[in-house]
């Protein structure tokens, strides 16, 4: 068991990589929080994987599991930057070909499946997110206590035809007036 190493210090082999890169070509971002959780995305377990580098081009690997932040105490205020959508970077931890580990961000790599990825791929071009989605707030709504009904409907649903299920009225529809 090691602690407080980065991840340069860990090789697969008991020999110098090649090429032997440093911690910030291994590693892009520092740790976002001190909420951490391992995952491991069977479905993207197989395939290959090609990371960007900062010095060494494109290099080759295989996905071990994926490292997320997360802002643990809800208490406590949150001064990182693991729940800001813009900023939020998950670290892929992949094994490289030339026997080093990295923890890579998901728009400096690529992930290759076999059957479904063209032989020559084209460059994605992503836009950061930058939206905090909710669904509870800012919709009418029933909630506990104002409805007895277990499938309560919201106020939409309720103004809706029962026959044709439009609001207003489908004028086809046998209901209309």
């Amino acid at each position: 068991m090691y602690d407080k190493l980065p991840i340069s210090a860990f090789v697969s082999e008991p020999k110098t990589p090649e090429p032997d890169m440093n911690l910030p070509n291994l590693q892009f971002w520092n740790c976002m929080d001190y909420g951490v959780v391992s995952i491991h995305k069977q479905f993207i377990d197989s395939m290959d994987y090609e990371l960007y580098t900062r010095d060494h081009g494109i290099q080759k690997g295989t996905y071990i599991c994926t490292i997320d932040n997360y802002h643990q105490d809800c208490d406590m205020i949150d001064y990182a930057t693991s729940e800001n959508p813009a900023e939020h970077k998950s670290h892929n931890l992949i094994s490289l070909d030339n026997g080093q580990y990295a923890l890579y961000p998901n728009n400096r790599m690529r992930i290759f499946d076999n059957s479904l990825t063209p032989v020559d791929p084209k460059m994605p071009d992503f836009k950061v997110s930058t939206q905090y989605y909710q669904v509870e707030n800012g919709f009418e709504r029933l909630g506990m206590g104002r409805e007895d009904e277990y499938f309560w409907k919201t106020a939409q649903e309720r103004e809706k035809c029962e026959n044709c299920g439009q609001s207003p009225c489908n004028p086809r529809c046998i209901n209309a007036t």
